[in-house]
């Protein structure tokens, strides 16, 4: 899924990857905070041939202890590129290492 901006109505929607409208304006798509959204990023990820890891890392020192959760995204084998971010909610991590594979932040 995509921004794009609907030359229509002049609005901006999320698009899957053929332009079909998926139903949610930006006002409507919060994937930082509703699972569910997050989970639309995890599996449109997958479409785009990256795997998706996450784990529950609060505690952990490794991590800084206080971070929530992991996330990690890695595109084709084990030597290909990969994404990973820590946040407090798991939506917030998704998106993060979604951002950062898709940006090559990673």
């Amino acid at each position: 899924m995509e921004w794009s901006t609907d030359h229509v109505d002049d609005s901006d929607s999320w698009r899957d990857k053929n332009y079909k409208y998926t139903g949610f304006d930006v006002k409507d798509f919060a994937p930082t905070t509703d699972i569910s959204q997050a989970f639309q990023v995890v599996e449109r990820m997958r479409e785009d041939g990256w795997r998706v890891y996450f784990s529950n890392v609060d505690g952990c020192p490794v991590f800084g202890g206080n971070c929530g959760w992991m996330a990690e995204m890695q595109k084709g084998d084990v030597e290909g590129p990969e994404a990973t971010a820590h946040s407090n909610t798991l939506p917030m991590a998704i998106c993060k290492a979604a951002y950062k594979a898709k940006t090559d932040k990673a």
